[in-house]
């Protein structure tokens, strides 16, 4: 199983990383899905090897922002 693309990773490509307009968020926003549906396939496996790991309580903070946060 192949979850990343070519593109998926150009997501990240300068000047990407400072920008925040529609277009890299939503390029963005297919990463993060893909690392949902990716922990969706190893949760299971990690919950029967009785590993002491804990997901977040908020589904939302399992992955960065898509969002550009500059301080």
């Amino acid at each position: 199983m192949q979850l990343f693309q070519s593109n998926h990773y150009a997501a990240f490509d300068p000047p990407k990383p400072s920008m925040d307009d529609k277009p890299t968020i939503f390029e963005r926003q297919q990463v993060r899905n893909i690392f949902l549906k990716l922990d969706d396939t190893l949760w299971p496996f990690i919950e029967r090897s009785g590993w002491d790991l804990h997901r977040h309580r908020q589904k939302s903070h399992y992955v960065s922002s898509v969002m550009l946060s500059i301080n």
